[in-house]
């Protein structure tokens, strides 16, 4: 009985044995049909590598319009300066300045974002005035040549408190944060920035003026001074927030321009 179990288990394990070596030995003659064969299929070879490197491309192609088509849904509503401070990977510090905003006697805290009014009828009758440019530049600057010519720069005292634009472009006057709030409600493409600005004496003071994306990158419309240059390496401004309508960008939060009532 052991021996017949024995030559049993022997000649199943053989049998596959056999099975193994029947397939070892297909595939071996297939390789040697591709090696003698090689030359003819040289042409086949070299075309499926085309057209693999084909689509290889277009499957490349395919994912950067993806990632380009992603990028403009999480930019959409948003502006230039918007987009641009994203892809700088400046963070988001909506806070609220305490004591900013005075009418009569009262005094009342401030997010800047709410001081971009664009559909201000005041707001909305000056830009129908400004001729319009399809050269971002050239549009930019009219709008801040507008403000210059509009309003004389007067200081608001210690409280350095902001004007609604409505308010500004109708009495002719205000300080260097209310021509840029004004230039932005003009124009919404264009921010505010609050940071500092060296006049030529080497001693930089706290400013506000207006940036806009040009091609890509950032300019300084400055209202106040009339000044137009690009912000990449210049020696004159630096930055430290950027306001849009939608959110402030902290650039540069080591100074604050204000006491914080809420962050």
């Amino acid at each position: 009985m052991i021996i017949q179990d024995w030559l049993r288990n022997f000649k199943r394990n053989f049998c596959n044995y056999a099975e193994y070596e029947e397939r070892i030995n297909l595939l071996v003659d297939n390789l040697k049909a591709v090696e003698a064969n090689k030359e003819a299929y040289k042409d086949e070879i070299q075309a499926w590598r085309e057209e693999l490197k084909k689509v290889e491309n277009e499957r490349d192609i395919y994912y950067k319009k993806s990632e380009e088509a992603i990028e403009d849904l999480n930019n959409a509503g948003l502006n230039p300066v918007d987009a641009y401070c994203k892809r700088k990977g400046y963070k988001i510090h909506n806070f609220v300045y305490k004591d900013k905003i005075i009418i009569g006697d009262i005094k009342i805290p401030c997010n800047m974002r709410e001081m971009i009014t664009p559909n201000s009828y005041v707001v909305e009758k000056i830009r129908n005035s400004i001729s319009k440019s399809e050269n971002k530049l050239f549009w930019y600057q009219r709008v801040m040549n507008k403000v210059t010519g509009m309003v004389k720069w007067t200081t608001d005292g210690r409280d350095d408190n902001y004007y609604y634009p409505a308010y500004t472009l109708q009495v002719g006057r205000g300080d260097c944060d209310d021509f840029a709030f004004a230039q932005c409600s003009i124009e919404p493409e264009l921010a505010n920035a609050f940071g500092f600005w060296d006049r030529g004496d080497g001693k930089p003071i706290g400013h506000s003026f207006a940036v806009g994306i040009v091609e890509g990158e950032l300019w300084v419309f400055d209202a106040t001074p009339c000044v137009l240059l690009k912000y990449e390496d210049n020696k004159q401004y630096s930055i430290n927030y950027i306001i849009t309508q939608n959110s402030i960008y902290a650039v540069n939060d080591d100074t604050n321009f204000g006491d914080i009532l809420w962050s």
